[in-house]
């Protein structure tokens, strides 16, 4: 951190500023050997001077990936006048792995030694993130989509938002300050999209994208050339094409419009010498206000003149403040003039170097241009009140939890769990005395699963009021960061109305269940007894006919075979016609292997039934064996018996007596 005495006098004012700049500073000569490297930068980069001795060292320590110092070196060749402000934003590797995003001004002397002043810009881009952060909420309510973003030079890529490496799958440090092209494009477009960034092309052109994993997808592209720090460079839009086809209707165009900063934050140095009064101004400073170094005289009085006049009483006080030792260092935000009537916001700082009574013998600052910063905040703020108004006005209750604790619960959540404002947001509060004691462990299961950066689909759980009464509800849940730490974003809509109607539903499904079975049964019982009713009907009617052909058929044969006069036959016939209209119904009912056998054959069936042998049957009929041989052939044909190994006794046994 010290300085060489033989070529800077350490009792210049330009030294302490230089020292006791809140920016890295850096002086080297023609030999780049480094002549100064203050405090400030050896806490940016992660080096100490002695680890630096020369500007070769410099530049490998901070740029160990071959293809950006190569783009860095190009940049750092091409001619600027001297005595001419040099700005550019680099990505810087540190000590400790770390890239961080810096800005660098210099300035070459008519000597030859190169003033470099380095700047930190992570505060702006902390704030950056913190409105990313607020609108990432506010895009999870309103389900957006985006675009992948970057900025490159010959292919080295400078910058890129989130979506750009969620789409080709690689983290940020990945591909940062590197050769990009050929890992994310497909060798076979390669050539093609040279030839658009060769020719300047700015109209959209479909190509092939390669992600880490080594598939491919379609993307769309559409790049511009641009000027960035002097330097001109491709802006490109990539639209992954393969997720348009899925869900075209529902993408929209990003909130987010990345637009090239044609003045990064500049930092300029002044020194007021109380004794002589003298005022110096660094043009740099000029400059933020759209000043050149002819047009701003180095008088303190007339430079207070561009504080906006608001501010300007306040920020004096506060100046002279230091000046009397009330404070330990000038430090103020305010409001300037710009040339064009635009307002500049300023981060002024300053130290009074005291004599040895103490008395201040000159102040030595720096001027900021923080109106960046500023405009993010009020972005910020923009975004969180858009939120909290979709928020608040949405009829499902919306949270946000950060390490069990409620950090913001909106009306809705106060209206249904009966908790004000102040008990959600107590450090006292346990969020899992809202959860019923059976979703407890569902809750804790998914809760770690968010927090694991694993997506859960939405589920339904119960919730307990403060009165006790118990809520059905279902929870779409996602991981967020909200004040630079995870947290849960959680959106509960009560389903208490939807839960009671689809167990009504399901009582009376079970019911009329119920009914149907008991139908059933009924409709089977009384199929059995009506089948039984008909099967005793038919063996009433079967037996019936069966008998009157055995019992009266053989006897009125037997009447007529006895040569009766002409009247008894008469009486024989009417006995017959009548038995005929008697048991004409029965017969038309039943099936013919009941009713076409003859008197004689139903006869000699019923001996045969009871076990008679035919021998048996020819003596108690006075036939031959033959006749009764014939009519067992006869019954074997009409009862469908012939060429079939069935015993015809006990076929018979089956019929009706």
């Amino acid at each position: 951190m010290g300085f060489n005495n033989t070529v800077l006098d350490p009792e210049n004012w330009s030294l302490v500023a230089l020292e006791s700049a809140p920016f890295g500073v850096m002086v080297h000569d023609k030999k780049e050997k480094i002549l100064l490297f203050n405090s400030q930068l050896e806490k940016i980069s992660g080096y100490l001077k002695d680890e630096i001795p020369d500007l070769q060292t410099w530049i490998n320590k901070l740029y160990p990936d071959h293809d950006y110092r190569k783009l860095v070196l190009k940049e750092r060749k091409r001619k600027i006048p001297k005595n001419r402000l040099r700005i550019r934003e680099t990505i810087i590797t540190r000590k400790d792995g770390e890239k961080r995003i810096c800005e660098f001004s210099s300035i070459l002397s008519s000597s030859g030694i190169r003033t470099v002043f380095i700047k930190d810009t992570n505060v702006l881009r902390e704030t950056e993130n913190s409105l990313r952060e607020s609108e990432e909420r506010f895009r999870l309510l309103s389900q957006a989509t985006f675009e992948g973003i970057l900025i490159h030079k010959d292919g080295v890529l400078l910058f890129a938002n989130d979506q750009f490496f969620k789409m080709f799958g690689y983290e940020a440090q990945e591909l940062l300050g590197k050769q990009t092209l050929p890992v994310c494009i497909a060798p076979q477009s390669l050539p093609f999209i040279k030839k658009h960034i060769r020719n300047g092309t700015s109209t959209p052109y479909k190509v092939t994208g390669l992600k880490k994993k080594g598939s491919t997808f379609p993307i769309l592209i559409h790049a511009k050339s641009m000027e960035y720090q002097d330097n001109e460079v491709r802006v490109a839009a990539i639209r992954d094409l393969s997720y348009m086809r899925q869900a075209e209707s529902a993408l929209r165009k990003s909130e987010e419009r990345y637009t090239l900063a044609t003045n990064a934050a500049r930092v300029g140095v002044w020194d007021w010498d109380i004794q002589t009064n003298e005022f110096y101004l660094d043009p740099n400073v000029k400059a933020i206000l759209g000043y050149s170094d002819a047009e701003i005289p180095d008088d303190l009085e007339v430079w207070s003149n561009y504080v906006h006049p608001d501010d300007k009483q306040p920020v004096m006080e506060a100046f002279q403040d230091h000046i009397d030792g009330k404070t330990p260092e000038f430090a103020y935000e305010h409001r300037m003039l710009h040339k064009d009537g635009s307002i500049r916001w300023i981060m002024a700082r300053g130290t009074a170097i005291r004599d040895d009574q103490g008395n201040p013998v000159r102040v030595v600052g720096t001027d900021t241009d923080i109106t960046q910063r500023k405009q993010a905040e009020e972005a910020l703020l923009e975004s969180e009140i858009k939120f909290r108004n979709l928020a608040e006005q949405s009829p499902n209750m919306i949270f946000i939890i950060k390490s069990s604790k409620v950090v913001y619960a909106n009306r809705k959540c106060e209206e249904i769990t009966g908790y004000k404002s102040d008990e959600l947001h107590s450090a006292d509060f346990d969020f899992f005395r809202l959860i019923a004691p059976e979703s407890v462990k569902l809750i804790k299961k998914n809760f770690k699963k968010h927090m694991s950066g694993v997506e859960v689909e939405p589920y339904e759980y119960t919730l307990i009021r403060k009165s006790d009464k118990r809520i059905e509800v279902i929870i779409t849940a996602k991981l967020i960061n909200y004040e630079g730490e995870d947290a849960i974003l959680g959106i509960l809509t009560d389903i208490t109305e939807r839960k009671n109607a689809e167990i009504a539903l399901r009582e009376k499904d079970k019911k009329l269940e119920r009914q149907a079975k008991n139908l059933i049964e009924m409709n089977t019982a009384l199929k059995v007894l009506l089948e039984q009713r008909e099967k005793e009907k038919t063996n009433i009617k079967e037996s019936l006919l069966a008998d009157i052909k055995k019992l009266v058929y053989p006897y009125v044969e037997k009447l007529e075979n006895k040569g009766l006069n002409e009247d008894a036959q008469t009486f024989v016939n009417i006995i017959k016609s009548n038995i005929n209209d008697l048991i004409s119904p029965l017969a038309s009912s039943l099936s013919s292997k009941y009713f076409s056998l003859t008197p004689s054959e139903i006869q000699i069936a019923d001996l045969i039934k009871h076990g008679k042998t035919s021998k048996e049957i020819a003596l108690m009929l006075n036939v031959s064996p033959k006749a009764i041989s014939f009519h067992r052939g006869n019954l074997r044909k009409k009862l469908g018996l012939l060429n079939k190994k069935i015993n015809l006794r006990t076929y018979l046994q089956n019929f009706p007596h």
